[in-house]
């Protein structure tokens, strides 16, 4: 457990210096709403684990329980093998999420 909440915190860190706004939320009682909010469409569920597929596909079914409890459009998974650089980690998420993500992320021309 020690590992996950250290990678929630590099993840937080990695983020901010990107000057991207991110925090990990308040965990009201046992309704888990995702380890990081970025900006104010995005909640991610962080995996730290030895096994990476199994890593991301319990985080991206995570993600997507937490984003509907959240009330954000986009749920990813960010996964690492144990001892990686969090900048080598692996985003998931299902495609519809994607698209909302690249929608909100165009501007008007």
């Amino acid at each position: 457990m020690a590992d996950g909440k250290r990678f929630e915190r590099d993840l937080e860190v990695a983020f901010k210096q990107a000057g991207l706004r991110a925090r990990r939320p308040a965990q009201v009682r046992e309704v888990d709403v995702g380890d990081l909010h970025v900006g104010d469409d995005v909640v991610v569920q962080a995996k730290a684990w030895s096994n990476l597929a199994a890593g991301v596909r319990a985080g991206v079914a995570g993600a997507q329980a937490q984003k509907r409890r959240a009330h954000r459009p986009v749920g990813v998974a960010i996964a690492k093998r144990d001892g990686e650089n969090v900048l080598d980690s692996v985003v998931a998420m299902p495609l519809r999420d994607f698209i909302v993500l690249l929608q909100r992320s165009e501007t008007p021309s």
